[in-house]
């Protein structure tokens, strides 16, 4: 009985919601007799800007994450660590807000770039710079609490050593930190790369002309009423959600063999 009680949040909060939308799917796609271009389009930009967007808020929750431990010890207070808390703020911000936010300066950093160098003025918002800046932003936080805490369970002493033995503080961070850091990499992409492929707000704000995704072909969809159309597209993006998850699970599990 208490087996059974267990499984019914799952029941009902997954496999439910998730058989639905297969059901809907295939009575759509045996209707039309196939996956349309526009969302197989959809689902290529969906996972471009996913991958932009996870590489790059990585890098940078690497760098803050990094900067942090390395003035730890030598300032009373630790400036990297409180410019980490800053940058972390992004995710505190509706994505709506943060898009508004964003749109003037990235039309005036357009406007620079085509004074000095001509062309539309279109280099951010016409193309997926500004999609990635804005994810970037907003993802931050779970990439650098991720990375902080990887970096918080290697103990100082195998850095001190890596010092002692003449490396240099990237070479420690390359050789010593990045191998051990691994799991918290990979458990920070996943978070980030899901979050980005759900992102509705900012993608709706900042996207450029004839750029959808699957969230945005979502909301569409779901506007119109037509929810079997709408069905493909959260179908996809449960399925591009939860293969990430398998495999860093099967990850996991051969790392603790």
């Amino acid at each position: 009985l208490a087996a059974a009680l267990g499984w019914i949040p799952v029941l009902a909060g997954f496999a439910a919601p998730a058989l639905y939308l297969v059901w809907e799917t295939y009575k759509r796609l045996h209707l039309v007799g196939g996956v349309s271009d526009q969302l197989l389009a959809g689902l290529r930009n969906t996972l471009t800007v996913a991958v932009s967007a996870t590489v790059v808020t990585l890098l940078c929750g690497l760098v803050v994450a990094w900067a942090g431990r390395s003035l730890r010890e030598s300032a009373v207070f630790n400036p990297g660590r409180a410019c980490g808390r800053i940058a972390s703020l992004g995710y505190a911000v509706p994505g709506t807000v943060l898009a508004i936010g964003l749109l003037t300066p990235f039309v005036w950093i357009d406007r620079a770039i085509a004074g000095v160098f001509g062309g539309s003025g279109l280099l951010l918002m016409g193309s997926m710079a500004a999609l990635v800046c804005a994810y970037s932003i907003r993802f931050l936080a779970i990439s650098t609490g991720a990375i902080e805490a990887g970096l918080a369970r290697i103990p100082l002493s195998l850095e001190q050593a890596s010092r002692l033995l003449g490396e240099t503080s990237a070479g420690t961070l390359r050789r010593v930190h990045l191998p051990l850091l691994r799991p918290a990499l990979a458990a920070s992409a996943l978070l980030v790369f899901v979050d980005a492929m759900k992102e509705l707000p900012a993608t709706l704000l900042l996207r450029p002309m004839n750029f959808d995704t699957l969230a945005t072909w979502l909301y569409a969809e779901a506007a119109r009423g037509t929810y079997e159309e709408g069905a493909v597209a959260a179908l996809a993006i449960v399925l591009a959600g939860l293969l990430p998850v398998v495999l860093l699970a099967r990850t996991n599990l051969k790392m603790g063999h």
